[in-house]
């Protein structure tokens, strides 16, 4: 019998993420809670769209 009690860990959070404007294929990943822009600076007056997706821009990594 397992005399510790059981551990509970919760993996952290994935990284915020979007896509910007038309192109909804290249995934950011968003600076933060209250700032919707991505890490990169990409479309920089477009709106975005926030995902459940795995960042795929090269620079926001």
């Amino acid at each position: 019998m397992n005399a510790h009690p059981a551990s509970h860990h919760t993996p952290p959070a994935p990284p915020r993420a979007g896509t910007v404007g038309d192109d909804v294929l290249r995934v950011h990943e968003l600076i933060g809670a209250d700032d919707p822009r991505p890490q990169c600076g990409a479309g920089k007056d477009e709106p975005v769209d926030e995902w459940r997706r795995a960042v795929n821009c090269p620079d926001c990594r």
